[in-house]
């Protein structure tokens, strides 16, 4: 699953032969991981690089989705505990985002719940029944799923 991406940098972004002049590109090897695989193993390795960002006029590059939403799954049926107060639990959300220091911003059926930054997680208090959830980064990459609270 992980491969080795024979990508050329540039200034610290990634190019390709379609937005430089070939004389300027150095290719250098990059493990690469998939951006979900690159949040739990970068835990574990702090030595792991991500890849670097597409230079802003290389229009050519195809561009890896730099969010995602962990938790929950798409389709996800959930039940949310009860405290001792008898008040339903929160519900904690994750997300991942490739991009240090980017702003993640949360909504759940169309309604804003706010942002975060660093630390993607943000505890809500949905009802029962069908959610949709949609979250978007900075760079305008988004990702979105449909779970079910009972």
């Amino acid at each position: 699953m992980f491969k080795s991406n024979n990508s050329t940098i540039h200034t610290n972004n990634n190019i390709d032969a379609d937005c430089e002049i070939i004389q300027n590109i150095r290719p250098t090897t990059w493990f690469v991981l998939p951006p979900i695989w690159e949040f739990y193993y970068k835990n574990h390795h702090p030595e792991y690089q991500s890849l670097p960002e597409f230079k802003p006029d290389c229009q050519t590059a195809v561009k890896q989705k730099s969010v995602k939403i962990i938790y929950p799954e798409s389709g996800q049926v959930i039940h949310l505990p009860k405290k001792l107060d008898e008040r339903t639990a929160d519900f904690v959300i994750e997300a991942y985002n490739a991009i240090p220091g980017s702003h993640v911003y949360w909504h759940l059926n169309g309604n804003y719940c706010g942002q975060t930054e660093s630390i993607h997680q943000i505890s809500l208090q949905p009802g029962p029944g069908l959610h949709k959830l949609f979250i978007v980064n900075a760079s305008g990459d988004c990702d979105s799923l449909v779970f079910r609270i009972r």
